[in-house]
């Protein structure tokens, strides 16, 4: 909670806030300075905001809920949320979008689809049985790296 409050301490300093009039989570949290923080990432973030805006108006709602703000400066509070939610995509963003096409352009994912059975059918030569299975498992993580390794390159 305290390294949150110092990050948004710090934008909201950068956004033009006096250090000195932040005493307090509660002097932060008022909704002419949530709506300056807001407009100070949103700024940053071009034109629409990003995922991390959207999701800050919540969480610093959520926080004035928890600090018993006024009534009225929850309800504000909550309009700013409820505005910001409207630019909140649905589905996968582009960027996820990209690396699953190139997962499924290459041999990625069939290797990692068949990496299951391909386990089980190494813990089961090795072992002789199925009794036993966790042991040969663990030699297996190095496959398993190396998959997540070649996908993680392609990100």
């Amino acid at each position: 909670m305290f390294g949150r409050a110092k990050v948004l301490s710090r934008a909201a300093v950068a956004a033009g806030i006096p250090l000195e009039e932040l005493k307090s989570l509660r002097d932060l949290l008022r909704p002419d300075r949530v709506e300056i923080i807001i407009d100070y990432y949103w700024e940053k973030n071009g034109e629409k905001p990003t995922l991390y805006t959207i999701d800050l108006a919540s969480k610093l709602l959520s926080l004035a809920r928890s600090e018993a703000l006024a009534e009225v400066e929850i309800e504000r509070l909550d309009e700013i949320r409820i505005a910001l939610e409207q630019y909140r995509s649905t589905g996968l963003t582009e960027k996820n979008r990209r690396l699953i096409r190139q997962i499924a352009q290459s041999d990625v994912w069939r290797k990692v689809v068949r990496l299951p059975q391909r386990l089980m059918f190494r813990a089961l030569r090795s072992t002789g049985s199925q009794s036993s299975l966790l042991p040969p498992l663990k030699l297996e993580k190095s496959l398993l790296y190396d998959q997540a390794h070649h996908v993680c390159l392609w990100h």
